[in-house]
């Protein structure tokens, strides 16, 4: 391994032990996203609630609309910014025709295990 690999699995240990996660963005977000959003009229704030849409890429599909009609979702490779995996992830999520319908979700977090005092954990053994 190179000097920096070294280094980086150093520090991981490190504050993997002082009780540091490394959780990525995925496990971090709580949130979903439910129902769909229509290409043709959706807003730019619809449209960052999309996964892997942000703010320039919401930008950049508001301005191809204004110049062409989306006539099926699969157009939105032509935008500039939306790739074929980008895509894969927004399929469920769009569609050309009826109502926008997409809402955020608060996913239920799971209940972690309440950690007793080590004077408490011998107080529940004896019972």
């Amino acid at each position: 391994m190179t000097r920096t690999k070294w280094t980086t699995l150093a520090l991981a240990a490190m504050l993997t032990a002082l009780g540091g996660s490394f959780a990525t963005a995925k496990s971090r977000s709580h949130t979903a996203v439910r129902g769909k959003a229509n290409l043709n009229t959706a807003s730019e704030r619809q449209l960052r609630l999309l996964p892997r849409v942000g703010t320039k890429a919401a930008q950049a599909i508001v301005a191809y609309r204004a110049k062409h009609k989306f006539q099926s979702i699969r157009e939105i490779l032509k935008v500039r910014g939306i790739g074929k995996r980008t895509f894969l992830r927004l399929k469920p999520h769009l569609t050309v025709y009826g109502p926008n319908t997409i809402r955020k979700h608060k996913r239920p977090r799971k209940r972690r295990a309440r950690r007793r005092s080590p004077r408490a954990r011998r107080r529940h053994a004896k019972r």
